[in-house]
């Protein structure tokens, strides 16, 4: 099944409808900012992409992007230029900019092939091709600290960390509650992780509707079909997502998933 296949399936189609009336409206979530003890909340989807910020220093939208930005060119040119240096730098610039070094810098750095293993990636995952029946999953490091930085390596694939999992899965159970469904589709049965947060906090779970764990077996499967699927939204939908830059829609919806994933 490639991304083509997989947003024709038909509760994918329905998904993609039911949601985007949530995208510009009628999408009311708070919490409380556990740092700082700040109240968030929004409004709609868009308006938890307006509301976004980041880390201790409450980076905005715009200044994330742009230091996510600087990262990705790091990156790619010491790709091209083969600088196993640079590259070692900026995996490790982009694991700082997530909070994650201190659990994935050991890899990075004792790795002497981080040229050829980042190129290997690149070149095998393409969203618009990659088949995941008959082109299994390849084996690579998988974690929420190395989906940030194959998002920067890989074209339109998305940080499938625990509060975007969470978010997802939230929105899927919302639609198989309006719907009356029995049990979550397959197409839909995307895996979450709780991240390192109280618990309770970031669970979409009920008695009726269960989401799997995610683990390093099924992380890649769930961030390609989720990156397939937050792409099928801003490709199906009209909404104030699609006035922005073509460059940041997709992180801005990201973003917007990020927050809202924060507490549920």
């Amino acid at each position: 099944m490639n991304k083509f296949e997989y947003l024709e399936q038909k509760y994918i189609t329905d998904f993609i409808i039911w949601i985007k009336s949530f995208l510009d409206s009628s999408f009311n979530h708070s919490y409380i900012i556990r740092k700082g003890n700040k109240q968030w909340n929004c409004e709609s989807i868009y308006n938890a992409f307006e509301k976004y910020t980041w880390s201790n220093k409450s980076k905005s939208f715009d200044d994330s992007h742009k230091e996510l930005f600087s990262i990705k060119n790091k990156l790619q040119n010491a790709l091209n230029n083969k600088d196993k240096k640079e590259a070692k730098e900026a995996c490790i610039e982009i694991l700082k900019w997530g909070g994650l070094e201190k659990n994935n810098d050991k890899y990075i750095k004792n790795n002497n092939d981080i040229i050829e293993e980042l190129i290997y990636i690149r070149n095998k995952i393409d969203l618009n091709t990659y088949d995941i029946d008959n082109q299994s999953i390849i084996d690579i490091k998988i974690s929420s600290g190395f989906s940030k930085i194959y998002s920067i390596l890989i074209n339109k694939y998305i940080i499938y960390d625990s509060r975007v999992s969470v978010a997802i899965c939230l929105f899927i159970r919302k639609f198989c509650e309006e719907k009356g469904l029995e049990n979550i589709p397959n197409e839909l049965l995307f895996a979450f992780s709780k991240g390192r947060v109280e618990e309770g906090t970031r669970n979409p779970n009920n008695l009726n509707y269960v989401f799997p764990t995610l683990s390093s077996s099924n992380y890649l499967e769930n961030n390609i079909k989720a990156s397939w699927l937050l792409n099928g939204i801003l490709e199906k939908t009209k909404s104030k997502f699609n006035n922005l830059d073509k460059d940041i829609q997709l992180r801005a919806l990201e973003a917007a998933f990020f927050m809202i994933g924060y507490e549920i």
